[in-house]
C-alpha cells in the first residue's frame, strides 16, 4: 500500500509539472496531461477496469492568483489480504488519492 501511495503521488506530481511547462499557445490538452499521469503509474500499477481516475483542472486559483493546474490521481487498489485494512475483505478496494497543484 505504501508503494502504491508513493506511485500515485509521483504520477500526480509528474503530470502537474508537465502541464505547467507547456502553457499559453503550447498548452496541453487534459487528455495529454492524463496520459502523462497514466504513464507514470504503469511501472508499478496495472490500470484495468477503470481503477484509476485522473482529474485535471487547468484554471485553479491559489492565494488569489489564477492560472494554476491541479492534477488529482485516484487509484482503487485491490486488497488481497483482508486484515490489512479493518472492515475490508478479499476483493474489496482501498482508495489511494493524491492531488498536486502547480503554477
Amino acid at each position: 500500500m505504501y508503494a502504491a501511495a508513493i506511485t500515485v503521488r509521483n504520477a500526480s506530481d509528474a503530470a502537474a509539472r508537465y502541464a505547467v511547462l507547456y502553457t499559453g499557445t503550447n498548452a496541453l490538452t487534459k487528455a495529454q496531461i492524463q496520459a502523462v499521469a497514466d504513464s507514470a503509474l504503469t511501472p508499478m500499477i496495472t490500470i484495468t477496469n477503470n481503477n484509476v481516475t485522473v482529474t485535471v483542472d487547468t484554471n485553479v486559483t491559489v492565494n488569489g492568483t489564477g492560472y494554476a493546474t491541479s492534477v488529482k490521481v485516484e487509484y482503487d487498489m485491490p486488497l488481497i489480504i483482508p486484515w490489512v485494512v479493518p472492515g475490508k475483505g478479499v476483493g474489496d478496494t482501498r482508495a489511494i488519492t493524491a492531488t498536486t497543484i502547480m503554477r
